[in-house]
């Protein structure tokens, strides 16, 4: 049985009982089967391995310890749990992201913003804000235990809409 070929102006070719596992190419090198490292062994790429994968016997990394950014291409990205592949992350070219809890949709982005599906819950003494300038805030503050509605140097308006918009209430500061 061979174990390896060298062929004149050609590929090198390694075997494994007499089934080829390893070559080079005139693009490079081509691996038949796996690549296998044992725990806390790396692969490293690029000229300083600034990109590693490796496994420390309790968690799998991904690496990225040069400049720039790690940047993923596709055109579609799902991250699923290994239990039961349940969705975790879903993410489509040109669509929406999906973030799902116990495999349950609860954050998406659509093509006019995001929706979330269920509660959206801010702790206490933290507020939701609007506006370029963070015109308007709703929260609730612990300490007093009052809720807020506060509309920075604008008017508070509320309003009907529909085939006719009435204003029903106006709040004006000194007014």
């Amino acid at each position: 049985e061979d174990s390896i070929i060298c062929h004149d102006d050609g590929a090198v070719e390694l075997y494994y009982d007499n089934s080829k596992k390893f070559y080079t190419s005139s693009q490079g090198v081509v691996f038949v089967g796996k690549i296998q490292a044992n725990d806390n062994e790396k692969i490293e790429l690029g000229n300083a391995g600034d990109l590693q994968i490796y496994h420390d016997g309790t968690n799998s990394y991904i690496d990225d310890t040069g400049t720039g950014y790690l940047i993923l291409k596709t055109s579609g990205l799902r991250i699923n749990n290994t239990a039961n592949n349940e969705g975790l992350i879903h993410a489509d070219e040109n669509g929406n992201v999906v973030l799902h809890y116990d495999g349950v949709t609860r954050l998406y982005t659509t093509s006019t913003g995001a929706q979330v599906a269920g509660d959206f819950r801010l702790s206490d003494n933290e507020a939701a804000k609007w506006g370029n300038s963070q015109d308007l805030q709703i929260y609730h503050n612990s300490s007093s235990g009052a809720n807020y509605i506060d509309s920075v140097n604008r008017s508070l308006i509320i309003r009907r809409t529909g085939t006719d918009t009435d204003t029903m209430a106006q709040f004006t500061a000194d007014g």
